[in-house]
């Protein structure tokens, strides 16, 4: 799931849901996202027992819901009944599925735990190569990541 928020101008609503007026001057928004990475990852040797890695590759997101709420400065607008606060994916044009739409760099630390289990944690940030969703909204991440690896 990811939650964010953005200035109106960075928000791009569908033909359909065009603005009544000025762009809102906030956009906060939830999707429940299923991601689908493509990753390749090297390890550099000399390390026995502990090992760093860099881990780069792209995502696909199939995002099953969407919302949005839109804040403008006037007031009036927002109590126009004809405003939507939110809307469902299930009612766009096949906007739900991006197919390799972001690009993702990691890189870490990894520690065996046996000779066939290792645990893998370091920062990671994503990259937007195409806007996501009913706002073609940029998604920008950043975060930790912790991975169980498992070997033969």
């Amino acid at each position: 799931q990811k939650h964010y928020e953005t200035s109106g101008e960075n928000y791009t609503p569908q033909a359909q849901f065009r603005w009544v007026s000025d762009a809102p001057q906030i956009v906060s928004g939830s999707c429940n996202i299923f991601e689908i990475p493509l990753e390749m990852t090297y390890y550099f040797k000399g390390y026995d027992r502990n090992s760093f890695f860099v881990t780069a590759g792209v995502s696909s997101y199939i995002m099953n819901n969407e919302w949005y709420d839109f804040v403008w400065e006037d007031q009036a607008i927002m109590a126009d009944p004809n405003i939507a606060k939110s809307r469902s994916s299930a009612e766009l044009d096949r906007k739900c599925l991006h197919l390799f739409g972001v690009g993702t760099v990691n890189a870490g630390y990894q520690k065996y735990l046996n000779k066939n289990i290792a645990v893998q944690i370091g920062p990671y940030v994503q990259l937007p190569y195409t806007g996501i969703g009913m706002g073609s909204v940029d998604l920008f991440s950043t975060g930790l990541q912790m991975k169980i690896a498992f070997a033969k």
